[in-house]
């Protein structure tokens, strides 16, 4: 291995560093023109409902308000997403959950149309409301999309040997279910971005904080029914996005798009922590059940994993982020055994999509949760029960592969790690510290409650 690096442990000048610590980094919100206007969402308070009428007759004269912006504005494409295109612009006939913008109001001063939003009159019929993912696929459960008859977004599956044989094999099962919840990508600058319409009819500029521009470019192409060489789009700095200024950023332009040509004039939309949150993507909320058959020696022989992940009102990245769950369900770890269920389903809940880790962090918490459990029910420290099942090379994943002819370095890691960082040491001085406080249950006792609350002597 080679010892001696050019960049890694050696300090390295960041190219925007000097931009941002004088100040003179451009974010989206810091870029203003001449005739700039702003747009104000309108919502219902409603996480499921079918739009009946929207009436705007008490503000279309109102001096704040120069234009409306709605579904009937949008001249190409009404619903869009990157994988099936189940979510619209504006939304026209239902809303399917609390984040959901029926219309678009366009003025010189974002306090004044704040003030005249309540008076839109939208007239909406409540529909039963789904936030349990797992009873998403019941056969009564409100269907989120009815023409796709199904609230599946998708179902993945990997097979490995006889998990029937695995189980049959093993001196121990473990079963346990783990949750993860949604997360907020929480990123300091909120979505803004404007739009400036080109003279002579030559297309559109978009100016924001955009994650990926290209695809921002072609959503907001097929919503114009524009061609791509009509859409620019100039990408400023990003206040964080951690996978979050994809889908709703590509809407976010879309709209604005709309509302200058529509106007004539440049639009931004620069949204408050509020709307931020109630509006964008979050991570994938799981629920994950892990059923382990291994030997007294700690020798994995079989994993049964059946997991559902909450992809909200729309579909966005679930398709892949579930992928990389099933890929990855059974850890670093070769099993001989596999069977593994990942669905993806739709609530009215708000949407999942891209965050960091893109699908790996919920099982990783639950398989290595279980690693632990294992260890402890066969009264071995961590290292040791992943030392005996971690990948090593020849080893063949749970989708097949043979991890051959290049460096498999988990258990080399491991080891190090462990040294570097004193970890027997330190696990054994923990782990009296625990027992001392709340003794824990070993493999030959009982599971009772008191075993896990302090005693006021303690």
């Amino acid at each position: 291995m080679k010892k001696k690096f050019n960049i890694v442990g050696k300090p390295v000048i960041r190219t925007d560093g000097l931009e941002k610590v004088t100040g003179q980094a451009k974010f989206a919100d810091d870029y203003n023109f001449p005739g700039q206007l702003f747009g104000i969402m309108v919502r219902i308070p409603a996480a499921h409902a079918n739009i009946l009428n929207i009436d705007y007759s008490a503000i279309q004269n109102d001096p704040a308000l120069v234009a409306i912006c709605d579904a009937n504005d949008v001249p190409g494409a009404k619903k869009i997403g990157p994988i099936k295109q189940d979510q619209p612009i504006f939304s026209y006939d239902k809303v399917v959950t609390p984040g959901d913008v029926l219309a678009m109001l366009i003025g010189p001063s974002e306090e004044a149309l704040l003030k005249i939003r309540h008076k839109v009159k939208v007239d909406y019929e409540p529909l039963p409301v789904l936030t349990d993912p797992l009873k998403a696929l019941e056969p009564d459960a409100p269907l989120i999309h009815p023409e796709l008859k199904s609230n599946l977004v998708v179902h993945h599956r990997v097979r490995k040997g006889d998990i029937d044989k695995g189980f049959a094999e093993s001196d121990y099962i473990l079963e346990q279910t783990y949750t993860t919840p949604f997360i907020e990508h929480a990123y300091i600058e909120p979505e803004a971005v404007i739009a400036l319409p080109l003279e002579g009819n030559k297309g559109i500029r978009i100016i924001g904080s955009i994650q990926n521009p290209f695809t921002t470019r072609k959503v907001v192409a097929q919503a114009l029914g524009y061609p791509l060489n009509k859409v620019r789009i100039q990408q400023a700095e990003l206040g964080g996005s951690f996978g979050g200024k994809d889908d709703t950023m590509n809407i976010l332009s879309a709209r604005a798009a709309i509302a200058a040509l529509k106007t004539g004039r440049p639009v931004k939309i620069r949204y408050t922590r509020e709307d931020s949150i109630l509006e964008s993507y979050k991570r994938h909320a799981y629920q994950l059940h892990y059923k382990v058959g291994f030997t007294k020696q700690g020798k994995l022989k079989a994993m049964k994993i059946d997991a559902i992940a909450d992809g909200g009102a729309y579909s966005s990245m679930t398709p892949f982020v579930t992928w990389r769950t099933v890929v990855q369900a059974t850890g670093p770890y070769e099993v001989e055994n596999v069977w593994t269920d990942v669905r993806g389903v739709y609530t009215n809940n708000p949407y999942a999509g891209a965050m960091r880790g893109f699908g790996s962090p919920q099982p990783i918490f639950a398989q290595e949760s279980i690693m632990d459990e294992i260890a402890i029910k066969l009264g071995l420290t961590p290292d040791e029960i992943r030392r005996i099942n971690g990948f090593r090379p020849g080893s063949v994943t749970a989708t097949g592969h043979k991890l051959i002819d290049h460096d498999v370095n988990l258990i080399t890691v491991l080891n190090k790690a462990a040294e570097k960082s004193d970890f027997a040491r330190k696990w054994q001085t923990y782990q009296n510290e625990a027992k001392r406080l709340a003794p824990m249950p070993t493999a030959d006792s009982s599971t009772q409650a008191e075993h896990f609350i302090l005693k006021k002597e303690d």
